[in-house]
């Protein structure tokens, strides 16, 4: 996600995008999610998906699609940040019910840069950011502690990622570089969805994740 502060931003909440009447859905922007009703799935979310940061709705899409856990997706269709809403500002009712109903949220974004390629990895859920650290770094990706990087580190407990019965999620921000790297290379894609559905494999043990 870039950062920017509250000020610049047009729309405070979701509520106040979706209630502007310059803006038609399916047309500016869309919503999509699966909402399964088992209780306990674990959430993939993508809140800056389409043009805000590219590559991240591919990516969940495909992560909940081969893990079978619930998801909410966000996409703008605009070619400028004006429908960005900060995460700790997400008030999406589907995306809290679906946080509110689970132990478990992961969350993807997009920066520009970070200090050296790989994928930083915040939120409030540290043993699941264990875990998806080590299943990630088996597979040859570089990870990052978000705790030297605060402006990214997914620490807010009104992140709707860490919205969970918990208090905790997973967030994780991948720089530009490894998601054009992921457009262009499948097996690179593949290979960071199996390590994200491995490691909601180890969290969901009684879930039917399979792939």
């Amino acid at each position: 996600m870039t950062v920017t502060s509250a000020a610049t931003h047009r729309y405070l909440s979701n509520t106040a995008l979706y209630a502007d009447p310059s803006l038609t859905e399916h047309i500016d922007y869309a919503r999509w999610f699966r909402q399964s009703g088992r209780t306990g799935t674990p959430v993939v979310l993508a809140p800056h998906g389409g043009t805000l940061e590219p590559g991240t709705s591919r990516l969940c899409l495909a992560i909940a699609r081969r893990s079978t856990c619930d998801y909410w997706l966000f996409e703008s269709f605009q070619d400028n940040r004006s429908l960005h809403v900060t995460s700790s500002r997400c008030d999406d009712p589907v995306a809290l019910a679906l946080c509110a109903g689970t132990d478990r949220a992961l969350s993807l974004h997009g920066c520009v840069t970070l200090p050296r390629e790989g994928v930083l990895i915040g939120g409030l859920d540290t043993e699941f950011g264990e875990i998806v650290h080590a299943e990630l770094g088996t597979r040859g990706f570089e990870t990052i502690d978000a705790a030297d990087h605060p402006t990214l580190a997914g620490r807010s407990p009104r992140n709707i990622v860490n919205r969970t019965r918990t208090g905790g999620g997973v967030q994780l921000e991948l720089p530009l570089s490894l998601r054009d790297s992921m457009r262009d290379e499948p097996a690179l894609f593949e290979s960071f969805v199996d390590g994200v559905v491995a490691a909601l494999r180890r969290v969901w043990r009684d879930g039917p994740v399979t792939g």
